[in-house]
């Protein structure tokens, strides 16, 4: 009588490997690489590309593995060009009651380079008082904003 083989799938192997030498107490890999490493020392023949995908999926290595590269953002402090930015925002507070006009918010617009800020008042956040109000700011010859045409 032959001995009877037992044929396992590649990938069910791969799995088996990989779950007793990375989830091993003494063992430490934070990366596919060192646990590549392990597995050639421990004479199994994975690709890395193999093992990479594996460990993508395992929750402990999600947890501890490096972040993503940040996206690109504006950096405020290059610039240097007054009027070149402007960044405006509407600031909720309570309603504040003046001479019976009751306030609703402000809006607040703000030129990047000189750190010049300039704002008002408003009864609503309807988009025709938000026209109204930043109309009013460039308008004004008083302020620094003024000079652009909008």
């Amino acid at each position: 009588m032959s001995q009877p083989q037992i044929i396992i799938d590649p990938d069910e192997k791969l799995r088996i490997v990989c779950r007793l030498l990375f989830y091993n107490i003494p063992g430490f890999h934070p990366n596919a690489k060192k646990l590549y490493r392990v597995c050639q020392e421990e004479r199994y023949s994975f690709r890395l590309q193999n093992i990479t995908k594996w460990i993508k999926h395992q929750y402990s290595y999600q947890i501890y593995r490096q972040p993503l590269p940040c996206k690109a953002e504006a950096s405020f402090s290059k610039i240097k060009i007054p009027n070149k930015v402007h960044q405006c925002d509407i600031l909720l507070h309570t309603h504040d009651q003046d001479d019976g006009w009751v306030f609703v918010c402000t809006l607040l617009v703000i030129n990047v380079a000189t750190r010049f800020k300039d704002g008002r008042s408003l009864t609503s956040r309807n988009s025709l008082k938000i026209w109204i109000a930043i109309k009013d700011i460039y308008e004004d010859p008083s302020n620094p904003l003024h000079g652009q045409n909008y």
